[in-house]
């Protein structure tokens, strides 16, 4: 198991675009494989749908901060966090395949529970999209054990709104931002 003192945060950098296209075709790799397309078709696609993700976050959410996370120093994982004066918005948490169910989530949603900007908000709230039963079920565990609560199912094609036990729920899906199925 990962230790605490081992995930560090830093600013998201010109050079990291490849890590993050990385991360983000590893959410869409399980629908992904399911369609009939070419590797080529597949790639076109989810570099279409990365760019439009940064482009939708940097719209709806111009001052987020978007972070690496960081293990024993190497990227390991993505957070995009967005500070308002009501709430905190986790908009998106991704984890390197091959560093899944390592704890390296749970830390850093435990870290950012804690710190003191969240502390100060009157909610804590996180989007989801699972849209694979597996991965919702994963990161139902996730939520679990960093106290996360439902506050807004939706449809089934929606994304979910999650607060931190003990704050005000957000009201409403937290809009502009989804954490995408997160599974190999």
């Amino acid at each position: 198991m990962i230790q605490d003192g081992e995930i560090n945060l830093r600013p998201v950098q010109a050079g990291d675009d490849d890590l993050l296209l990385r991360l983000y075709a590893s959410t869409r790799a399980a629908e992904l494989a399911h369609v009939p397309w070419t590797p080529e078709q597949k790639d076109m696609f989810v570099k279409m749908q990365f760019a439009a993700q940064k482009q939708h976050y940097g719209t709806t959410h111009p001052q987020a901060d978007h972070q690496i996370i960081c293990w024993k120093e190497q990227p390991a994982g993505r957070l995009y966090l967005d500070r308002t004066p009501d709430a905190f918005h986790i908009l998106d948490i991704t984890v390197l395949p091959e560093l899944r169910s390592t704890g390296i989530g749970s830390i850093v949603l435990g870290e950012v529970g804690r710190s003191p900007t969240s502390m100060s908000s009157n909610s804590i709230a996180a989007s989801v999209f699972s849209p694979v039963e597996r991965c919702a079920r994963r990161q139902s565990r996730v939520r679990n054990r960093n106290s996360f609560r439902l506050v807004d199912a939706g449809p089934v094609e929606s994304p979910e709104s999650w607060s931190v036990a003990g704050r005000v729920p957000a009201v409403g899906p937290v809009r502009g931002g989804h954490s995408e199925a997160q599974c190999d």
